[in-house]
């Protein structure tokens, strides 16, 4: 039920972004942690110790959550329907997603696949 509550775009999008790098495989990696505080940060304008508390909120929902590819759809869906969100936004999502996807190297095949959810609802070409 967790991912049925959220309506902040800010948080979809740190679960996101955990999602993506999850989708490695084995624990979160320290580069990893520190490139999703860091794009929160910037994208948020979050000072560190917020951004460490959402990257930490956003890694607790992702070990509760239903199937990373369900996760998301959902969040992506909730993203690309955010009145507050524009074009810019939903581009800007994608890069930190890339970024995330980058930071142990080159992204996996499971990590592309979640990035494409997030393209396909989010209309973004490849």
């Amino acid at each position: 039920g967790g991912i049925m509550m959220i309506e902040d775009p800010r948080e979809a999008a740190a679960i996101m972004m955990m999602e993506v790098a999850r989708a490695r495989g084995g624990p979160l990696t320290e580069r990893q942690a520190a490139i999703i505080e860091e794009e929160i940060m910037q994208a948020f304008q979050f000072g560190k110790a917020d951004a460490e508390d959402l990257s930490a909120h956003a890694a607790w929902v992702t070990n509760n959550a239903p199937k990373p590819h369900d996760t998301m759809r959902k969040l992506s869906q909730l993203i690309v329907s955010s009145p507050q969100l524009g074009p810019k936004e939903v581009v800007d999502l994608d890069a930190m997603l890339v970024a995330v996807s980058e930071a142990e190297g080159t992204p996996t095949r499971d990590q592309l696949a979640l990035l494409q959810v997030y393209r396909d609802r989010a209309g973004l070409l490849t």
